[in-house]
């Protein structure tokens, strides 16, 4: 998360969050992922990761950063706070670029050109109407910024939340380690295990799981299932049968 810019988030609250939800989805997790797959995956990505970040180190592009920031603080008695704080955000940027600083200056180079900007219409005006005329320099370096900033953003930001999520997948299989060999030593089962164990014997070849399916489906003529949008694969993967052989007649 640091190397990332997320140094001001909530660890804390985001891995409780998203362990909560990774235990409802604890069947399907363990089924699509196992710990070398994420590894190769990780590895793979942050490489991706790494290359589209560069675009972003290059001398050009930092030159270009540079050249804004110069004119700005050349110019600064003319400077409104919308355009200090556009210089600002592109300081931050060329000090270290991370996810959360380019999504600061996103919307800035999603213009056309750096007059759409908000504040620089009348902060150009007035340089115009001064001595320093460095106007095209400033678009030039803009457009040379945008050209770069635009297309790369995009994977960039896809990159980072995969390698995120990625990250957070891998801790949680590590902790399933330790939480299912604490659960054996202590002869636990919880909720998920239940769900699994019912899955592996209704789909094993020891059980006779068309008769099981028929002999319930005798009994039962309408099936009621409580906030079904929260049913998760595996349950649904236990319950369809029973569906089906209820629709079938």
């Amino acid at each position: 998360f640091y190397n990332l810019g997320y140094n001001s988030i909530d660890v804390k609250k985001t891995i409780y969050t998203l362990i909560t939800i990774f235990f409802e989805r604890e069947w399907e997790i363990k089924k699509l992922y196992t710990l070398d797959f994420l590894e190769k995956e990780l590895s793979e990505v942050q490489e991706s990761l790494d290359s589209v970040q560069s675009l972003f180190y290059r001398n050009k592009f930092k030159d270009s950063l540079k050249n804004i920031i110069g004119i700005i603080n050349k110019n600064e008695q003319f400077a409104s706070q919308k355009v200090v704080t556009f210089k600002g955000n592109l300081e931050n940027l060329l000090e270290n670029t991370n996810l959360k600083k380019l999504l600061k200056c996103k919307t800035y180079f999603d213009k056309d050109s750096i007059e759409e900007v908000s504040g620089f219409k009348g902060f150009i005006n007035k340089i115009l109407n001064s001595a320093n005329t460095p106007v095209p320099k400033l678009e030039d370096s803009f457009q040379h910024i945008k050209n770069i900033f635009k297309p790369n953003i995009t994977p960039f930001i896809e990159l980072t939340n995969r390698t995120i999520v990625l990250s957070f997948i891998s801790l949680f299989l590590k902790y399933l380690e330790v939480y299912e060999k604490r659960k054996r030593q202590m002869g636990y089962l919880d909720f998920s295990d239940l769900e699994g164990l019912a899955y592996g014997l209704l789909g094993g070849t020891k059980f006779d799981r068309d008769y099981f399916y028929f002999r319930i489906d005798t009994r039962i003529k309408h099936l009621l299932i409580d906030e079904f949008q929260d049913t998760s694969i595996i349950q649904w993967s236990i319950l369809e049968p029973l569906v089906d052989e209820i629709f079938s007649e």
